[in-house]
Formats: structure tokens, C-alpha cells, sequence
């Protein structure tokens, strides 16, 4: 047996020695997305969604270490998935990027989060992307929005607040549609009228409003 060989089995050994709660705890860090985990297109449709090939990133070393590992990380890693807006550069190079662990299936998602960061709405941007998700995550069970965008307190009347409006409403449509959802969590400044819808929704699904950003570094926090 080789040194690095044994090395990693002294190490497997010391993680399944731990306490499951413990371990779970270790694999949240371990799996946590950065932002170099986000795969970035100017074309996401394309590349996310109507690509022949799925879009597919190498699984968690960790998880191809023994059958052990492989076992306690797969409905974690199979089932798990975030997308984030960003402008990275000028005005028009709005990116949506995806994160995930192995072949991203929507199918098997149970949970997502959904990552605005940007200045503002730009709804257009990505809206319609969004919208093409919610009709292919049959399984989603617990959905995060981590809001960026500021409000613009100077529109309250005139086509400008018209627009947004309506794309709040097809947003919130959107929402409303995923069936089979149990959480639905909002964290950072939401506009007050959506808080207000939120408190307003008839159902069962458990809503959830931080005032903090989800995004953290040099991991999320689910």
C-alpha cells in the first residue's frame, strides 16, 4: 500500500468514526458551492437546458473514495443545484451561471436556490430562464431566493412601475406553481409589498424571510 493509499483509508477511517450528525455537518461544508464552482454562460438556454449532453462537473472526490461515502453524500449531491444572475462586466453581460455536483438532472433536484445579484431587477435578463426551471423540477421540495437587487423607491407610477408589476406577477406565478414545494425561503432586502404577499398566500408551504444575504464565502449556507 502506498503512503498517500494509506493516508486516505487512516482518514476514512477517523471521518466514519464520527458521530452521522457530525458527519453530515462536514459533508454541508464539504459540499458548500464557491462562486468558481458556478459554470457561467451568456447563452444558458443553450447550454443548460437544450444541450444534447447535460451539463455535468467531476462528483466530490470524497464521494468516490469507498461505498460509504458514495452512499451518505449521493442524496445530497444528486439532488442539489443553485443558479445565480450576475453582471460581471459591462452593462449587457448579464451571465447565468449554474453550480452543481455531477450531471445536473433537473428531474432529481429537490432543492435549489435561485441567486439575483445584481443592482437591480433586470427582469428580462432572466426571468423566462427561470421559468423554463420551474417546469422541469417535478421534485423540488425547498426552493431559496437570495435577493440582491435594490429598489428603486423613485418609481411608483408611470409604465416603468407597470412593468415591474407585471413581472412581479409572473414571478410570483411562478412560485405559487411548483408543486410539491414545502419551503420557499427569501433572504435579503425584499420590497415590503412582497413581504406582504408572501404573509397574504394560502398554503402549506413553509415561507421563510431573512434580512441577510444567503450568499456567503468560501461557502454557502443553506
Amino acid at each position: 500500500m502506498t503512503a498517500a493509499a494509506a493516508t486516505r483509508q487512516q482518514s476514512q477511517s477517523l471521518l466514519f468514526n464520527l458521530p452521522l450528525e457530525l458527519r453530515h455537518r462536514i459533508y454541508e461544508y464539504y459540499l458548500s458551492f464557491t462562486r468558481d464552482d458556478f459554470a457561467d454562460s451568456l447563452r444558458p438556454t443553450h447550454v443548460f437546458l437544450d444541450a444534447d449532453v447535460p451539463h455535468t462537473t467531476p462528483l466530490p472526490s470524497l464521494m468516490m473514495t469507498c461505498k460509504c461515502a458514495y452512499t451518505e453524500l449521493a442524496p445530497v449531491v444528486h439532488t442539489t443545484a443553485a443558479v445565480r444572475v450576475h453582471r460581471p462586466g459591462a452593462r449587457n453581460e448579464r451571465r447565468i451561471g449554474f453550480a452543481a455536483h455531477g450531471v445536473l438532472q433537473f428531474h432529481r433536484l429537490r432543492r435549489l436556490v435561485l441567486i439575483v445579484d445584481l443592482d437591480y431587477a433586470y427582469w428580462n435578463a432572466w426571468l423566462d430562464f427561470f421559468a423554463t426551471i420551474t417546469t422541469r423540477v417535478h421534485n423540488l421540495e425547498h426552493l431559496t431566493i437570495d435577493w440582491a437587487p435594490r429598489t428603486l423607491a423613485h418609481v411608483t407610477k408611470g409604465w416603468e412601475a407597470r412593468r415591474d408589476e407585471k413581472k412581479e406577477d409572473t414571478f410570483f406565478d411562478l412560485l405559487y406553481g411548483v408543486s410539491g414545494l414545502q419551503t420557499l425561503s427569501f433572504y435579503g432586502q425584499i420590497p415590503e409589498r412582497w413581504a406582504k404577499r408572501l404573509q397574504q398566500w394560502k398554503t402549506d408551504v413553509t415561507v421563510k424571510q431573512f434580512r441577510d444575504r444567503w450568499w456567503m464565502e468560501p461557502g454557502l449556507e443553506w
